[in-house]
């Protein structure tokens, strides 16, 4: 008896699957502003250190100083910040004047330097000052999160968000690598590549 092999047709290969809120227009464009300032945000942190180290010289009292000047706005600021931004209807609009803020206050630091204004308490303020942006930036993208997303689909966003701050935490500082003078971490600032123009992106996005 003869029989025939009857072959299968190969199934077709499967297009990869984007997440169900990516395909929603508002969580996209929260994701993709979150995801660039993260990148900008990760920059900051070695850039400025950087910069006082390499052009003033900073020792540890003076780094102290400088961390301290990052980190008080979240001690004395942060929770009327968040009764504030929690009854204020208009979240996205303080994403969006914090991220401008912060753009302008980075974008400052090479005119400074080139002014021959910059000095170490200045850069201070400077920081002081980034911190109260990014601080209003943080309470305010916790509670858009929860306007955007349903309960249940909590986990799935956060997996998305926390994906981006993960890939920012590795390949942000790389972009940034330690120069050979002191006016390179200056240089660093300049252009739409740099930490300054990183945050305006995540304006366009948001």
């Amino acid at each position: 008896m003869t029989g025939s092999l009857v072959l299968a047709d190969p199934s077709p290969p499967r297009r990869p699957r984007i997440p169900r809120l990516l395909r929603q227009a508002a969580f996209r464009r929260y994701w993709s502003a979150q995801t660039v300032s993260l990148f900008g945000d990760q920059i900051t942190v070695l850039a400025v250190p950087l910069l006082a180290v390499l052009a003033f010289n900073a020792g540890p009292a003076e780094m102290g100083y400088l961390t301290a000047a990052a980190l008080l706005p979240n001690l004395f600021f942060s929770m009327p910040a968040g009764a504030w931004v929690d009854r204020y209807p208009r979240r996205r609009q303080v994403m969006i004047v914090a991220d401008v803020g912060r753009a302008g206050l980075l974008l400052a630091v090479p005119l400074l330097w080139w002014a021959d204004v910059l000095n170490l308490p200045l850069l201070c303020a400077v920081t002081f000052l980034i911190g109260v942006f990014s601080m209003f930036f943080e309470v305010a993208h916790v509670s858009l999160f929860a306007s955007l997303v349903r309960r249940q689909e909590y986990v799935d966003a956060n997996s998305l968000v926390n994906g981006s701050r993960a890939m920012a935490d590795v390949a942000g500082p790389r972009t940034d690598a330690p120069g050979r003078s002191p006016v390179d971490p200056v240089r660093r600032y300049q252009g739409k590549s740099d930490v300054g123009g990183r945050n305006l992106p995540s304006v366009l996005c948001e």
